[in-house]
């Protein structure tokens, strides 16, 4: 008697515990790679971290990480942190998506400069390798930004149009004697 109920006290408590997914990208298994990747539990350095698995049993959730010696370490985990794991993580994803994202603007495209003239619009192909399409992209932005600034401080006219080329402006008022 004394048996069964010990078997079912221990089954009623295994039943309990079960597997929580952080994330459906790092599934139920949370491997050294995908821990560094989505920069998760700091706490634990990235050498010594081999797997972790986090269980929940209730309402309380525990991370049971095992280090490449095959050592246990047990860390509750409360909901305010596996918000920002989740969270975090789902930022890393766009981030890394955003970064193997190809261009969707093949290259002769981008090497078609439009001539928009009183007339007629026509299209003109330039022979120029990306490192100068890149340059003249930075100066586009740089252009756009020091006009912004310019009109930020209230320039007009001429005075614009010096801030906008030169990326400075400033007036030197000299008095005749």
């Amino acid at each position: 008697m004394i048996v069964f109920l010990f078997l079912t006290r221990l089954t009623f408590s295994y039943a309990q515990e079960s597997v929580f997914i952080l994330h459906v990208a790092v599934g139920d298994t949370i491997d050294q790679k995908e821990k560094i990747d989505f920069d998760l539990f700091p706490e634990l350095k990235n050498a010594d971290f081999k797997y972790g698995i986090i269980y929940t049993c209730g309402e309380t959730k525990k991370l049971k990480a095992y280090t490449q010696n095959d050592l246990l370490i047990e860390k509750q985990l409360d909901s305010a942190v596996i918000t920002e794991y989740r969270s975090n993580i789902d930022k890393l994803i766009e981030f890394y998506a955003a970064q193997n994202r190809k261009d969707i603007i093949s290259a002769s495209k981008r090497k078609m400069l439009l001539c928009d003239s009183p007339n007629n619009v026509s299209a003109i192909k330039i022979t120029t390798d990306n490192a100068a399409l890149e340059r003249s992209a930075y100066e586009g932005r740089r252009k756009q930004f020091l006009r912004s600034r310019a009109l930020e401080n209230g320039l007009a006219g001429e005075a614009l149009k010096n801030a906008e080329n030169a990326g400075c402006y400033g007036e030197i008022k000299f008095k005749k004697k």
